[in-house]
């Protein structure tokens, strides 16, 4: 039996504490409050509306939503009542088992309760310590009938399933099961999600962080008086005495609210509540019993924590509720996991033993072997009469392993209940056998199972899966399989840490794969899945991916879908085409640029000819007889020639970037010095480094001369520019609008300009031919288009990066191979 089980409803109150002067002060609340009611479940179901799990819950069905409204209505009203007898507890239940029938799991359930708690307590705090006390008495309680309700009804639903007839001999089983040794993050959301359920953000976690240490101040009060209220429940006390020691469990708790005020909340420290919500189920604790003793807690830190200071007592107040319930709605789905994996593997441990040689021993607290079956007499290769009545560590070639790994069972600090030891038969032949040990009244159970058969069968299955692994790294592509429904990986090749950036455990995580996916890629891959729901069908499609560096990567996927032992399933192969995207792309570019320059040539000679036809008129016009009024225009006329002839030049230099002679070893720093020489000290240079390039100084310098003409132009001429030189090693591809530049060392030209800045969408195009943000007359935006063509034959890319006054714009170029 399950030893913490506080049946009696008496028991329970008197485990949270909540006595009758507790429940009157909650009633006087209730009338305090009770005019915000519709103000606090308003709030309620627009925090659930804001998260897609729980809206379609709301929605599954016509009318859900408001039968639930008006029932959370009720239960405020309930809740702030302060009667807390049968009926109140029978109602609690009910919604335990309606919340597993509905699929809203613990952490749905505690998250929204986080919301209204959170609330609530935030409104007393400021006034009234003694009804925060009594509101969080109420929520122990009130939490502990509904989840353990929950776990109870899971428990039958899996027993259902399993076709275990016998409930109660089944639940007797449960507190002796083994092979639970979970750790994985089980069916829970994402951290992010989970604490924007939970309304935790930076803030939250700053408050307690910042409150910690005052809080932490009564922390040996608050635990003397925990384990002294848990003293007076018998089987409470009993479970806790046998483990090592008070004090070793008192420093677990002292590092536990550490950890809660300064921890950071990352894998590790919920891989810790998790592990917390097994120990509870191997112990035997009840949810009931751990969300109580957790409320009682928090009330106590938090008057701590507010008595000793705190600025804001609401805030610490809400922040300290909502993150230790976030704490427990991970504890407890790690319990209720737990409790339902253990009848799985009772049921699974049943299947085995139908099928292999399988003992059984029991022995006393003193592990004297008190009961052998025939199949244990066969495996141990001793007689019943020198097995019986003696010591375990006597009577077997392997007892004191077997002895001490019984030892700390009955201790309670026993992780791993499995043992697996090397014995030979009868006639001297090796074989293995598999020892499972579990806790009974009275004693320990031992199953012996010789699984020589099996090991040798598992070790060629993990050869079989090596080399398979093995083939999989050798392509260069990505493996993949997906169960149909819902889509979410389960194997992927261990190639993909190389093309994506994240491990094959990352991409296995049920929603990881769509966190690097845009929705409009999202909504594409949609919509090929659904055209491989037919068994036999294929597809074949392209997405892009985002990867850990943050660059884009083209996807092409061949994909076709199997049934497999009833399993609907979706297989592909992935490989990355970004380079053959990119090439494409340059080449589409170099066609554009090409045409481009013969339209400027075409261009440039017409205006060239128009030029010359109204300077020769000019010419004309203009003699000793001109008055000085026509002269005067005369000027403004070839002032707008030279303008033109500008314009002209230009057009023709977008044709003109020919290759010239071979590339050479070029000091940047010397290159673009001279270049700037001719705008004098409107422009400052800033040589971190100076890098050595593979180039033409000229091309170089016309480079320079076109990125600092353009920076100086976006401030009319009225302010400074800046060059700075360095060099810097690039680690991963880099996106750039020249194509994606690999890995490797490069030289860095940054030119920043003090103009007023480029919007977004012009950013994305000022280095195509004929973009311009000039007004007319004062250029056809080709000096950056040459500027590209001048990076792209050095094979190296730019980019524009915008600032709150000003622009960017970044070059890299390859380092000369010498560097």
């Amino acid at each position: 039996m399950l030893h913490a089980m506080l049946a009696d409803l008496g028991e329970q109150r008197r485990l949270s504490r909540l006595t009758d002067e507790l429940a009157e002060r909650v009633r006087a609340l209730g009338g305090e409050l009770g005019a915000l009611a519709d103000q606090f479940v308003g709030g309620f179901y627009e925090h659930l509306d804001s998260f897609e799990q729980t809206r379609e819950i709301l929605d599954a069905q016509p009318g859900r939503r408001e039968r639930l409204h008006a029932s959370q209505a009720r239960y405020f009203k309930e809740l702030l009542g302060g009667t807390y007898d049968a009926a109140y507890a029978e109602r609690r239940r009910r919604v335990g088992h309606v919340h597993f029938t509905l699929g809203i799991e613990p952490h749905l359930y505690l998250g929204g309760y986080a919301k209204l708690l959170g609330e609530l307590v935030a409104a007393v705090v400021e006034r009234d310590a003694l009804g925060v006390e009594a509101l969080l008495s109420v929520a122990g309680f009130d939490m502990g009938l509904t989840l353990s309700a929950y776990d109870s009804a899971r428990l039958v639903d899996t027993l259902d399933q399993l076709g275990v007839e016998q409930l109660d001999i089944a639940r007797g089983f449960v507190s002796m099961a083994s092979g639970d040794d979970g750790g994985d993050d089980g069916g829970e959301p994402p951290r992010e999600a989970r604490e924007a359920y939970f309304g935790l953000g930076s803030a939250d976690y700053d408050t307690l962080s910042a409150r910690g240490e005052a809080a932490m101040l009564a922390i040996d009060d608050v635990i003397a008086d925990f384990y002294n209220h848990i003293d007076t429940f018998e089987s409470l006390a009993r479970l806790f005495r046998s483990d090592a020691s008070r004090e070793r469990l008192s420093e677990a708790q002292r590092l536990h609210w550490r950890r809660f005020f300064g921890a950071p909340r990352d894998r590790a420290y919920f891989a810790r509540q998790r592990a917390l919500g097994r120990v509870h189920h191997q112990m035997g604790l009840s949810l009931s019993a751990y969300l109580s003793a957790l409320m009682l807690m928090v009330a106590r830190m938090a008057n701590s924590a507010i008595c000793h200071g705190a600025a804001s007592p609401r805030d610490v107040a809400s922040a300290l509720v909502r993150a230790a319930l976030l704490d427990a709605s991970v504890t407890a789905q790690a319990y209720s996991d737990a409790r339902a994996r253990s009848i799985e593997n009772i049921h699974d441990v049943e299947k085995v033993v139908s099928a292999l040689p399988t003992g059984v021993l029991i022995a006393s607290d003193a592990l004297e072997v008190r009961s052998a079956n025939r199949a244990a007499l066969a495996l141990v290769s001793v007689s019943r009469a020198m097995l019986l009545g003696n010591q375990l560590s006597a009577v077997l070639p392997y007892g004191r392993v077997v002895a001490a790994h019984a030892t700390r069972l009955l201790r309670g600090d026993l992780a791993e209940p499995e043992l697996v030891v090397e014995d030979t038969t009868s006639d001297g032949a090796p074989r293995t056998l598999r020892l499972t040990l579990a806790r009974i009244e009275g004693g320990v159970l031992i199953t012996l199972d010789d699984i020589s058969k099996v090991r040798a069968l598992q070790e060629s299955a993990s050869a079989m899966k090596r080399r398979q692994t093995a083939l999989f790294e050798d392509v260069d592509a990505v493996v993949w399989e997906v169960p149909l429904d819902p889509p979410a990986p389960a194997f992927i090749s261990g190639r993909v840490q190389l093309m994506t950036g994240f491990n094959a455990e990352r991409w296995t995580e049920p929603t990881f794969w769509r966190t690097r996916l845009s929705p409009e890629q999202l909504e594409r891959i949609a919509g090929h899945v659904q055209t491989l729901r037919e068994p036999g069908s294929q597809a074949r499609f392209e997405c892009e991916i985002l990867t850990a560096s943050g660059a884009r990567l083209s996807v092409r996927t061949s994909a076709h879908h199997v049934v497999e032992r009833r399993q609907r399933l979706l297989r592909g192969v992935s490989v990355d085409v970004t380079a053959t995207r990119d090439a494409e792309r340059r080449n589409v570019a170099m066609q554009e640029m090409s045409t481009a320059s013969i339209v400027a040539a075409g261009a440039a000679h017409d205006l060239s000819n128009v030029l010359q036809q109204i300077q020769a008129h000019v010419d004309l016009c203009d003699d000793d007889a001109t008055p000085d009024e026509v002269r005067a225009e005369l000027a403004g006329i070839r002032e707008s020639i030279a303008r033109g002839a500008r314009l002209q030049r230009d057009l023709l230099d977008l044709t003109r970037l020919r290759p010239g002679a071979e590339p050479h070893a070029v000091d940047l720093g010397s290159a673009v010095g001279s270049a700037l020489e001719r705008f004098g000290a409107s422009v400052s240079l800033r040589c971190r480094k100076r890098p050595v390039i593979a180039a033409r100084p000229t091309w170089v310098e016309r480079l320079v001369t076109n990125l600092v003409r353009n920076a100086l132009e976006a401030s009319d001429f009225q302010r400074s520019a800046l060059v700075v030189l360095d060099s810097t090693p690039l680690r991963s591809p880099l996106e750039t609008v020249q194509g994606t530049l690999e890995p490797g060392r490069y030289a860095t030209i940054r030119v920043v300009d003090r103009g007023g800045g480029i919007d977004e969408r012009v950013a994305a195009r000022i280095f195509e031919p004929f973009v311009t943000t000039k007004p007319p007359g004062r250029g056809v935006g080709a000096g950056l288009a040459i500027a590209s063509r001048i990076i792209s034959r050095l094979h190296g890319g730019a980019r524009v990066l915008r600032r709150h006054e000003g622009t960017i714009i970044e070059v890299f170029l390859p380092l000369a191979t010498s560097e």
